[in-house]
């Protein structure tokens, strides 16, 4: 699948076979950062690989500036609270 929003291919089975994976540190980026809602994502597929990486990796690293903190998406998906 390549989409306009989602210029790389993927396809759904990716998050299942993330799950069969093991992972010493998963490298992450966020759409934004909230106390409330955690960290969120505007694309639901995007959001379910990012669930499964955070999910097998032992050590999770978020990276984000200053402009990600303290905001959600309004129509975003939840990766992790």
């Amino acid at each position: 699948m390549l989409t306009k929003d989602m210029p790389w291919f993927t396809s759904p089975d990716v998050p299942a076979t993330i799950r069969k994976l093991n992972a010493n540190v998963a490298i992450m980026a966020t759409t934004y950062v909230s106390l409330e809602k955690g960290l969120t994502n505007e694309n639901l597929h995007e959001t379910e690989i990012k669930r499964a990486m955070i999910d097998i990796a032992e050590k999770v690293i978020l990276v984000a500036d200053s402009s990600k903190m303290h905001h959600h998406t309004l129509n975003g998906q939840t990766v992790r609270n």
